[in-house]
């Protein structure tokens, strides 16, 4: 049977699940694992098809082995060059890695910062500077005809997954994404609230 010397995308998926099952941003992980499938080598796939004598991956299978017999068991030149570029970037990018790790193991670490001039290794940030306090959005609303009468009683609006009431459990959000809650909270950052 011949082996693929394509990279495989199963760590990436995997990866992106993970990320799915977390609520990070999950519509978007879903939009990365679709083009991501076409990756995957025939062989990690075909458990998911019928192994008949007639169906496609017998036929498939019976192709390969043909190109197999007729090209010989030794693979083409440029797999080898692959091979060779494969292993010389990754090399590249673990030496480059090494002051950003340092970086990261640090207790003065930088955020959003470039540690070389190819820019190919980098940190990236989203919390690049964290306040000590927590300033928060609250929405009220009130039944009372008059809402400017004092005794109007004011209530607040609770958002499903933004935080809010300590007494309240955590919610489930993936594979969602509270896209309201998650503004509501960059919007108390914002100059004038």
């Amino acid at each position: 049977m011949p082996v693929s010397p394509g990279c495989s995308s199963e760590p990436l998926v995997m990866r992106t699940v993970l990320l799915i099952i977390s609520g990070n941003l999950s519509f978007l992980n879903w939009l990365t694992i679709v083009p991501s499938l076409a990756c995957f080598d025939d062989a990690s796939l075909g458990s998911f098809f019928s192994s008949r004598d007639k169906c496609v991956k017998a036929q498939v299978l019976a192709m390969q082995r043909e190109e197999t017999k007729e090209k010989g068991s030794a693979l083409p030149y440029g797999c080898y060059i692959r091979k060779v570029v494969n292993i010389s970037s990754g090399v590249l990018i673990a030496y480059l890695s090494v002051p950003v790790v340092v970086n990261l193991l640090s207790s003065r670490q930088v955020m959003n910062t470039s540690f070389n001039p190819l820019r190919i290794v980098n940190t990236y940030g989203a919390f690049g500077s964290i306040t000590k306090e927590r300033t928060e959005v609250v929405i009220q609303g009130t039944s009372s005809l008059d809402p400017s009468d004092p005794a109007a009683v004011w209530e607040e609006y609770e958002f499903k997954c933004k935080p809010g009431n300590l007494h309240r459990r955590p919610c489930f959000i993936s594979p969602y994404h509270y896209r309201l809650d998650w503004l509501m909270w960059f919007a108390a950052f914002q100059v004038g609230i």
